[in-house]
């Protein structure tokens, strides 16, 4: 009889117990019951795994979740940020402004004539060595875009020789027939007008090369630097000399000429002519020796290569 009434008792403690635990589950260990509280959290199958241990789990999960997390959130903000921005050789890349590409070989300036001041009288003595191809020069020391454009009878006009003649440049491109035309004038402009006017000057220079060669192409070659110790009372100088070349590169792009950034080719990296290709130290600090020809030369043949790239 006492088994009977302790089996009906132990139903309905089990009965009671179940319903008012909730989150409590009743485990039964022999002849034992014990109550304990149901974790919300993935317990590992591991059956003897005891309350300690799963809390210790629990603990030690969420932080294993957590740090996983921080570091998903950590990667995506380094993959969003590496889209949005680009890297340093990139931006380098970006803001080069020395657009070159395969150097053309020398046959490239066969169709080429070369005008300038005693900086293309010195790169016509250089390509006495067949660098520039069968290319012409009409080049004359101290002469100006200003100048260029008086007449031959002029005592003030400066002009080079062609055939034991002074001629006009204009004609005498004409007359060549050639329709690749590199200029490298302005120096002497800016030390008697500064940088505008010398501007000005180049406008109405090429323009009237183009009056008689339309179908020319103009390659402007930017006026280059003198060194960083340099001293003259006129006024060039390496400022006036760069603010010539913004805003003669400016016209080039407004009237489809070539602009190629020799200054920045040959220069310190500080807009001074770099020491090594000087020639003339410490008499002027702007003519070039030969290694400033030279690399003259190699960049005018990947420049070129550049603009034939890109139009291709």
């Amino acid at each position: 009889m006492k088994k009977i009434l302790s089996a009906i008792l132990l139903g309905i403690l089990l009965t009671v117990t179940a319903a008012g635990c909730g989150s409590q589950q009743i485990v039964l260990s022999g002849d034992r019951m014990v109550s304990a509280n149901v974790e919300r959290m993935t317990v590992p199958k591991n059956a003897g795994i005891n309350r300690e241990e799963a809390s210790a789990y629990q603990e030690s999960s969420s932080v294993s979740e957590s740090s996983e997390k921080e570091h998903s959130e950590e990667e995506n903000s380094e993959k969003e940020t590496s889209k949005e921005e680009p890297s340093e050789k990139e931006s380098s890349e970006e803001e080069s402004s020395h657009e070159t590409g395969e150097p053309v070989g020398t046959e490239w300036f066969d169709d080429a004539v070369f005008v300038g001041d005693s900086l293309v009288t010195g790169l016509r003595s250089y390509a006495e060595n067949g660098c520039l191809g069968d290319a012409d020069f009409l080049a004359k020391d101290c002469m100006g875009f200003h100048t260029a454009m008086r007449s031959v009878d002029d005592e003030y006009g400066i002009h080079p020789v062609y055939n034991g003649e002074l001629v006009m440049v204009d004609d005498t491109i004409q007359l060549i027939g050639k329709k690749k035309v590199f200029i490298l004038l302005g120096t002497n402009d800016i030390c008697c007008y500064g940088a505008e006017e010398t501007v000005d000057g180049m406008v109405e220079f090429t323009g009237k090369i183009l009056e008689k060669t339309p179908d020319a192409q103009i390659y402007l070659m930017s006026a280059t630097p003198l060194i960083a110790d340099a001293e003259r009372e006129d006024y060039l100088n390496n400022e006036n000399i760069a603010a010539y070349n913004e805003m003669a590169k400016q016209v080039c792009a407004e009237k489809g000429y070539v602009f190629l950034d020799v200054a920045g080719a040959l220069d310190d990296g500080n807009g001074n002519l770099a020491l090594e290709y000087c020639g003339d130290i410490p008499s002027g600090g702007f003519h070039f020796n030969d290694e400033g020809n030279a690399a003259w030369v190699e960049y005018l043949k990947s420049s070129v290569g550049g603009v034939q790239d890109s139009e291709q």
